[in-house]
């Protein structure tokens, strides 16, 4: 649980840790792998500020109160559950229990489920050859539309490009 910032950094001094990176790369002595890790904590560091240890142990507490939500998600990714059917698993009123949830993970309940879903398509369409179509109905999605059209939605690509981009290498 991190802010992300990108801080201001003298590029010269980027530039010779990059150089020292380059000529440690390969080496593979011991005392050269500490170096390496250091010098990269050292160009991630500008990049990450800690958060309000506070806010972490109330989200952690969120989690953890959540969790028997977050695994019926997982248990029902097919056919998951209503957020009125989450809401009473959590013991809480449909409302309230959307409220917290987004406060504890981020995300609204039903953004959540799509997106499992979706992660759930992801590991499919990279692991294995099966159709849109046969993908989209094991998750629950009424057809290889709907399905492309909520895959787009989270990914921000159809799942036959992603299967594409995946084949070819790319990210």
């Amino acid at each position: 649980d991190c802010r992300y910032e990108i801080a201001p950094r003298e590029p010269r001094h980027i530039a010779g840790l990059l150089a020292r990176l380059r000529r440690l790369a390969g080496s593979g002595a011991p005392a050269v792998d500490f170096e390496v890790k250091g010098i990269l904590l050292q160009l991630l560091a500008p990049f990450v500020a800690t958060s309000d240890p506070t806010r972490r142990a109330r989200q952690r507490q969120g989690v953890l109160r959540f969790r028997p939500v977050l695994e019926q998600v997982e248990a029902q990714l097919a056919a998951p559950p209503s957020v009125a059917g989450l809401a009473r698993l959590a013991h809480l009123a449909p409302a309230s229990f959307s409220r917290l949830f987004a406060r504890c993970l981020g995300v609204p309940p039903a953004r959540y489920v799509l997106q499992r879903r979706t992660a759930a398509a992801q590991r499919l369409l990279w692991e294995t050859e099966r159709t849109l179509e046969d993908i989209g109905r094991s998750l629950g999605f009424a057809d290889a539309f709907h399905f492309s059209k909520a895959f787009k939605r989270v990914t921000g690509v159809s799942p036959r490009e992603f299967r594409r981009q995946r084949r070819e290498g790319q990210p």
